[in-house]
């Protein structure tokens, strides 16, 4: 189930390392949010800050 993440660092390797200000800025919770598959382990999740979204994706198995 997708739901709002509480600890967003979870997902930093879905979004393959980008240097992007507000990928890190929901990751670090300052602003925006993470969305995720799973909290525990997610293999897909969203960067979400306002009206602007980047998915980050595992890799296929």
């Amino acid at each position: 189930m997708t739901g709002r993440m509480n600890q967003p660092e979870k997902a930093a390797r879905l979004f393959g390392g980008w240097q992007e200000t507000m990928i890190w800025s929901c990751l670090q919770s300052v602003m925006g949010a993470i969305f995720a598959n799973s909290e525990k382990e997610p293999d897909s999740a969203m960067a979400l800050l306002g009206d602007r979204m980047v998915q980050g994706l595992g890799r296929a198995v």
